[in-house]
């Protein structure tokens, strides 16, 4: 069978160090699009993920829909900067996830692409990306600090929800749009401020979202006041 090697890190039982290891990637587990490669997976059994850049010759473009999908052992990702796309659920349930490298390359980050990622402290979101899909980082309890860029103007359904590590966010004056449950259950979340940019935006946005301060609820308020004054 045709296979490449894909550059990953293991970790050697019991001696606490590192070594440079390689999984071999069947043929099935990419496909070939004109002159671009997808990673269709799936892949189970990394620790330390470097996603080569280029497969036969071409450019990984995309990090398919599921290819990692609940890779439990998975701790750090580092995407190259020939991807452009993170598709559907491609690192969902990647409950050991801790850290991962999104490179400026990348313009939309699909639906649930990050749920459940249970050990993932923090990401930052760069300004290549236009689209972050519904429920893209929901469920990621240890979530403590997220940037979300100016290139986004719709933070979509559930996006962030269930974040109960959370305890602020800034929403950048590029956004026009928050979503349904956008940032519901996030139970420690306590500073949110909403830009006069933004001219819609659900009522369940941050529902259950019991710790906002007066200031944070006043701006919700505020924004869904002068929203409503407008229809």
């Amino acid at each position: 069978m045709d296979t490449i090697l894909l550059a990953s890190l293991l970790l050697a039982p019991g001696s606490g160090t590192q070594l440079i290891a390689a999984e071999a990637i069947a043929r099935e587990a990419y496909r070939v699009e004109g002159n671009s490669v997808v990673l269709v997976g799936p892949f189970k059994k990394s620790v330390t993920m470097v996603i080569p850049a280029v497969i036969d010759g071409k450019p990984v473009t995309s990090v398919g829909g599921k290819a990692f999908d609940h890779c439990v052992s998975l701790k750090s990702v580092t995407i190259p900067k020939s991807v452009t796309s993170i598709g559907m659920q491609a690192f969902a349930s990647c409950v050991s996830l801790k850290s991962v490298t999104i490179p400026d390359s990348v313009t939309s980050i699909g639906m649930v692409a990050f749920m459940n990622c249970a050990s993932l402290t923090s990401v930052t979101i760069p300004d290549s990306v236009n689209s972050i899909e519904g429920a893209a980082f929901a469920s990621c309890v240890s979530l403590k600090s997220v940037i979300i860029p100016d290139s986004i103007t719709s933070i979509e359904m559930g996006a962030f929800r269930g974040c109960v590590s959370l305890t602020s966010v800034t929403i950048p004056d590029s956004v026009t749009s928050i979503e349904i449950d956008a940032f519901k259950d996030c139970a420690n979340l306590t500073s949110v401020t909403i830009p006069d940019s933004v001219t819609s935006i659900a009522e369940s946005a941050f529902k259950d979202c019991n710790e906002l301060t007066d200031k944070s609820k006043a701006s919700i308020q505020r924004a869904l006041s002068r929203i409503q004054g407008k229809k």
